[in-house]
């Protein structure tokens, strides 16, 4: 794996553990730019903030851009840019599908399942 992407899957990694020791609570919880221990002033982002299944998070300057918003519900969905939904209505969730099972696949934005039946991919 090139330095480069092991230094943003490491990244991510560290934003994402630091996700999963915050409580669940009743009610939705607003975080904004989950930023990177290892590199100040990186934050996860949701690419270009493109609203398509698959659209991979990066770590990317932090700014005030709605790509940079996450909601943790209490279920253990992650919702990204405030619950903003596409053309056809879809709510985007994080989602970790590795396609070819191996370490550092990428983290992925997918439409969110309905809240009865979640997916084990989408649980942070």
């Amino acid at each position: 794996m090139p330095l480069n992407r092991f230094r943003t899957v490491f990244a991510l990694a560290a934003a994402l553990a630091a996700l999963a020791a915050l409580p669940g609570r009743a009610s939705a919880q607003t975080y904004y730019a989950f930023e990177s221990f290892a590199w100040t002033g990186k934050c996860m982002d949701n690419y270009r903030g493109y609203l398509t299944g698959g659209n991979p998070l990066q770590i990317y300057n932090c700014q005030s851009s709605v790509n940079q918003y996450f909601t943790r519900m209490s279920d253990g969905h992650v919702i990204v840019q405030k619950g903003q939904k596409d053309a056809n209505g879809y709510q985007y969730c994080m989602d970790y599908y590795p396609t070819d099972l191996s370490i550092g696949s990428e983290v992925k934005i997918w439409p969110c399942p309905p809240l009865t039946g979640p997916g084990d991919s989408q649980h942070w």
